[in-house]
């Protein structure tokens, strides 16, 4: 990477690059990531960004799908072992991204004459989903 001096700047053509950092200053190594996300010119005056952890935690899977998410937990090491199981997508697993870009995608469907002018919007602008995917799932 380099500094752009301004008075040295002859560029006809500019894009600045959306990004953004990751702290995570328990890290002894790589206290700061920079993640970029070149995929998507910025098209729109406005963004909104959320935490993806957090918008799993609030999709519920299927009623049938929590004994394929169990955990064995313990308060302290004294108590016993106890079994959960997990009732929303869980951030991690391999679905994770399909399930919130899909979420998005029926969202934007089902509430398209609510928000005319923010569904088309989220159908062809959000960050998790890539063109390949936007194609098999658009159909």
């Amino acid at each position: 990477m380099k500094e752009v001096v301004a008075e040295n700047d002859n560029s006809k053509i500019v894009y600045y690059m959306p990004h953004h950092g990751i702290l995570r200053p328990e890290k002894s190594t790589t206290k700061l990531r920079v993640v970029f996300n070149a995929t998507n010119p910025t098209k729109h005056p406005y963004a909104f960004m959320a935490d993806v952890m957090m918008m799993y935690r609030m999709m519920l899977i299927h009623e049938s799908q929590p004994p394929l998410l169990r955990i064995l937990w313990k308060e302290s090491p004294e108590d016993p072992v106890k079994t959960f199981e997990i009732k929303t997508v869980t951030y991690g697993t391999v679905s994770t991204s399909f399930l919130a870009t899909r979420i998005l995608l029926q969202l934007s469907r089902d509430e398209d004459k609510n928000f005319p002018l923010a569904a088309p919007v989220l159908k062809v602008s959000d960050y998790v989903r890539n063109s390949d995917f936007k194609k098999r799932i658009n159909g």
